[in-house]
C-alpha cells in the first residue's frame, strides 16, 4: 500500500485568483462611449513614470545610467499586472480619464 500523495490545495488559490482577474471586465471598458479601461490608463501612467524616470537616469554617473536603466525596466515589467489588476478592483471613469490626461506624474497625483 503507497501513501496517496498530499495535495496542496491552497497553491491552487493564486492561480484561480488570477485567472479571475485576467478575466474580470474593465469597470471602466471602453465601449466607445469615450470611456478609458484599464489597459489603456495603466499604459499612459506607465509611460509618464518611465519618462520621468529616464530623466532622472540621464543625471547619473555613466557607470550608474545602465544599471539604473535596467532596474528600471525590470520593474516596469511588473507594475503593468498590477496596475490593471488594482484599477479593476475599484474603476472609476473619471480617475481613468484623469490619469490618460496626464503629463507628467504630479498630474497622475492629483487624480487620485
Amino acid at each position: 500500500d503507497k501513501a496517496e500523495p498530499v495535495v496542496e490545495t491552497t497553491a491552487e488559490v493564486p492561480a484561480v485568483k488570477e485567472q479571475a482577474v485576467a478575466e474580470a471586465p474593465d469597470r471602466a471598458t471602453d465601449s466607445g462611449s469615450g470611456e478609458v479601461n484599464c489597459t489603456s490608463a495603466c499604459d499612459h501612467v506607465l509611460k509618464v513614470v518611465k519618462a520621468e524616470a529616464a530623466k532622472e537616469i540621464e543625471n547619473l554617473p555613466a557607470e550608474q545610467k545602465k544599471m539604473a536603466a535596467d532596474m528600471m525596466s525590470k520593474q516596469m515589467d511588473g507594475m503593468k499586472g498590477a496596475c490593471v489588476e488594482e484599477c479593476k478592483k475599484d474603476a472609476d471613469p473619471e480617475k481613468l480619464k484623469c490619469a490618460l490626461a496626464a503629463k507628467t506624474m504630479a498630474d497622475i497625483e492629483k487624480c487620485d
